[in-house]
């Protein structure tokens, strides 16, 4: 599996602080920040240094759900794979979830072969997706010349 650039979003410190490391020890570059202002933030600064967010639902300010419909509306090069983890476990707040535009659903406490096998699928898409973009490129050019 490719190498991940991660920004993970957790009020917990000490949950920061697992999370970070998990992701790190499976190979990925990861940042993590506590607020989803943060996250946003560093997002707007450079926008395509990371391939995925993951993100905790209950944040204090803007949750986690709502800083995807942020992020979901905001114009990016490359795509950008969100992941939202949380302990609610209704249906309703998965769907909600899925609304706000989430790629993924992880509920915790986060178990390390999970998310694993998640960041797998993650991978997998972004790749499909950079190919796609490299080929419509192609295409234009082609187009161009004719």
């Amino acid at each position: 599996m490719q190498s991940l650039r991660i920004l993970a979003v957790e009020d917990h410190k000490g949950t920061l602080d697992i999370l970070t490391s998990q992701l790190e020890q499976m190979g990925h570059s990861c940042i993590g920040v506590e607020t989803a202002e943060e996250a946003l933030s560093k997002l707007q600064e450079k926008p395509d240094d990371f391939d995925v967010l993951l993100t905790d639902w209950m944040l204090p300010g803007i949750d986690g759900a709502e800083l995807i419909r942020k992020l979901r509306t905001q114009d990016r090069e490359a795509y950008l794979y969100i992941m939202l983890i949380t302990v609610l476990e209704e249906k309703k707040a998965f769907l909600e979830g899925m609304d706000a535009g989430a790629d993924d659903y992880l509920m915790k406490p986060v178990d390390a072969d999970e998310l694993r096998a998640r960041l797998g699928v993650a991978n997998r898409l972004l790749s499909l997706n950079e190919k796609i973009a490299s080929q419509s490129i192609e295409l234009e050019a082609l187009r161009a010349a004719i």
